[in-house]
């Protein structure tokens, strides 16, 4: 298993079989309608072995931004020391504090749909490599992202195998690390208060700012 690891990091290239994904639908709780594709989240069961060297290279990588500080801070979204509690307590005590000032707390909560399947593949390469994720890392994300096959499962019937070209598998072990990277700047310049929990997010600004910003 060594070998076949270090063979795949040095020269940059997955075998066929790792970048090959058994697709199969889980349920969405709260959904009124199972007829519809839209109320099943798709999950891809990919080889152990990938998922073992995607370990050691996401450890590489999450070793690297937060070293770097790169991701946002307001992130807390698959990240060591971080989590949906501090989401919320963050939000309320913004609430709090500006409500004991007198002042109102305008919130936007935002969920972009589709978000892991719409990334654009080659420009999160582009930004990756402009953050300084280059050499070794940069040629084996982008082989691992490249050619890759999928077919769906679902109550027992195979679908036809095909290749995707767009976004970032469910199921992924490298994939919320990359989604980070690609919408890190997404509510920066959002002026007022902030957090965001992978592609959930929440921005809320006092009465008095809302309305310089008119």
């Amino acid at each position: 298993m060594r070998v076949m690891i270090n063979l795949s990091w040095n020269n940059g290239k997955l075998p066929t079989e790792w970048k090959t994904a058994n697709v199969k639908f889980l349920r969405k709780q709260g959904k009124t309608n199972y007829y519809s594709p839209s109320s099943y989240r798709p999950i891809s069961l990919t080889s152990v072995m990938c998922k073992i060297t995607e370990r050691i290279i996401l450890n590489r990588l999450a070793a690297f931004i937060e070293g770097m500080q790169i991701i946002d801070i307001n992130q807390e979204g698959f990240r060591k020391n971080h989590s949906t509690s501090n989401c919320l307590l963050r939000f309320i005590q913004n609430v709090i504090e500006k409500y004991n000032k007198g002042e109102i707390t305008l919130a936007c909560l935002i969920d972009l749909e589709k978000a892991y399947d719409s990334i654009w593949r080659e420009g999160l390469m582009v930004k990756l490599h402009k953050l300084g994720i280059q050499g070794k890392t940069w040629k084996w994300i982008k082989n691992f992202l490249n050619n890759r096959m999928a077919k769906c499962i679902f109550d027992g019937f195979i679908g036809t195998e095909f290749e995707t070209n767009i976004g970032l598998q469910q199921g992924s072990v490298l994939a919320p690390t990359l989604f980070n990277i690609y919408i890190n700047e997404f509510l920066n310049d959002i002026k007022g208060e902030y957090t965001n929990f992978a592609d959930d997010g929440s921005s809320g600004s006092p009465e008095s700012q809302r309305k310089s910003m008119n």
